[in-house]
């Protein structure tokens, strides 16, 4: 199901105030954003869906709106979201500082899995020194038929990559399952009761 965009009416109970939270479709990701009456933007959440998966893409809260609930707010619009669309599951990957916020709505640390044809293809294509004796032995690996050995050096490549890009920040892949929410859905709902958005699991 696509996802509509619509502008919400919600409260922060730490602040005792309302505020508004808007959902705007774009064609290549949605965007939850968060308002204060005056209309300025105060924190935000980006967000992608492919098939039956969301892919979270980053969420930010002011400096000056830290701790005061804001970021759960937008977390719990996304959630709302991914629930109407009929998704099975949300993934991200969390920042060091920012897993603990995420396992509060759920979210479970996952290990990545790699298609193998592609991360193949991918190690063939790349031309850095760095890993050339892995491009050979994959290539050796493959032309002997020894699939299951050159799966673990693909693996160990694939892995060399994530560090490459993910170092400065440690990312780490969570994921958050329509299943689990339904299962959970007495804390979810109190959840959307305390900070006033008009839905239930």
């Amino acid at each position: 199901m696509k996802i509509k965009s619509e502008v919400l009416y919600a409260y922060l109970p730490k602040l005792k105030q309302k505020c508004l939270v808007e959902v705007c479709n774009g064609p290549f990701y949605t965007k939850v954003c968060a308002k204060d009456l005056n209309g300025n933007e105060i924190g935000y959440e980006k967000f992608s869906q492919f098939q039956d998966r969301f892919h979270g893409d980053y969420i930010e809260v002011s400096h000056r709106q830290r701790r005061s609930g804001l970021g759960t707010l937008i977390h719990l619009t996304t959630i709302k979201n991914f629930l109407e669309s009929g998704a099975k599951a949300f993934n991200i990957e969390s920042m060091p500082h920012a897993k603990e916020f995420h396992k509060q709505f759920g979210f479970k640390p996952v290990e990545k899995r790699f298609d193998f044809k592609k991360a193949y293809n991918t190690l063939q294509a790349d031309n850095r020194t760095i890993y050339r004796s892995m491009r050979e032995k994959a290539e050796k690996l493959m032309a002997d038929n020894k699939i299951e050995e050159c799966e673990k050096l693909i693996h160990e490549y694939m892995q060399c990559l994530i560090k490459d890009c993910s170092q400065a920040y440690e990312l780490t892949p969570m994921q958050l399952t329509r299943e689990e929410i339904l299962e959970n859905k007495d804390f979810y709902n109190k959840l959307f009761k305390t900070y006033e958005l008009n839905y239930s699991v």
